[in-house]
């Protein structure tokens, strides 16, 4: 118990005052208003003042799908860049890198271009769409939290909560050699996975973001399969508690019911 505290705490003690203040003033805003605010030598347009503390405390301070390239100037696509506080983050540890963000929610690609044009990021590709199995338009459901919104693959949504979005055959962008590929498609991503597991061999490494629902396949079993059959070798976080106690009698759900981050990457060749 007192190990994750002393984390906690040093990490607190890394984070100067400016940033604590302002991270506590965004988790008392009204939910859902948008603004601006300076953060970490960031300014940083947001539509959710809690969602913004939440991604900046996991990208930035919790270092939550931080990397370590091979060279200066890593190839990255992140998918589900949301309003780019990731993107900064990838900037920030690799100035160089050659990042292309995907994003459908046209609301948060407006935001998403904003800041990175206002923190001098105007390098980085931003592509308005949702990563997919083939290049079109399927419908899209924008939730009230902006950091939610997925294709309606299983067309649960009722109609009037919905718009359509268009749609990139994702393994077009994996012809070549990937040094990084982040994938928070909020539940897209084994369908996407499996579409491009013959260009999997051209990732260096990979977050994938697993959105499982339990009454479904296990997806994650499918995944697992997936990145191994590449050369892949994983490793799994899970960020909240699970009662095991409940899962065998889990009834049949809209939401999903486990969100967990798979961690993919090639091992290094053992030298002699």
């Amino acid at each position: 118990m007192l190990k994750p505290i002393r984390r906690l705490w040093r990490r607190s003690r890394r984070t100067s005052l400016p940033t604590r203040l302002a991270l506590a003033r965004l988790e008392r805003l009204p939910r859902y208003t948008p603004g601006q605010i300076t953060l970490g030598g960031w300014q940083i347009a947001y539509l959710d003042g809690d969602s913004l503390a939440k991604m900046y405390k996991l990208q930035m301070l919790e270092a939550y799908n931080d990397f370590r390239a091979a060279h200066p100037a890593p190839v990255i696509l992140d998918c589900g860049a949301n309003i780019g506080v990731s993107v900064l983050r990838y900037k920030q540890l690799y100035p160089q890198a050659q990042i292309t963000a995907f994003e459908p929610d046209p609301a948060l690609v407006a935001t998403l271009r904003g800041n990175l044009a206002q923190n001098q990021r105007a390098d980085v590709t931003v592509v308005p769409a949702a990563v997919w199995i083939s290049e079109g338009a399927l419908a899209f459901v924008r939730t009230t939290h902006p950091e939610a919104g997925h294709l309606d693959l299983a067309a649960a949504a009722p109609a009037e909560a919905v718009e359509r979005v268009p749609t990139v055959d994702f393994a077009a962008y994996l012809q070549g050699p990937v040094d990084l590929v982040k994938l928070d498609i909020e539940g897209a991503e084994l369908a996407v996975l499996r579409h491009c597991a013959p260009q999997l061999h051209n990732v260096r490494q990979l977050f994938v973001e697993v959105h499982h629902r339990y009454h479904e396949p296990q997806a994650l079993a499918e995944i697992f399969a997936l990145l191994a059959e590449a050369g892949l070798r994983v490793a799994v976080h899970q960020r909240f508690r699970l009662d095991y106690t409940k899962l065998i009698d889990s009834q049949p759900s809209t939401k999903f019911n486990q969100a967990l981050v798979v961690f993919a990457w090639r091992a290094a060749p053992v030298s002699g």
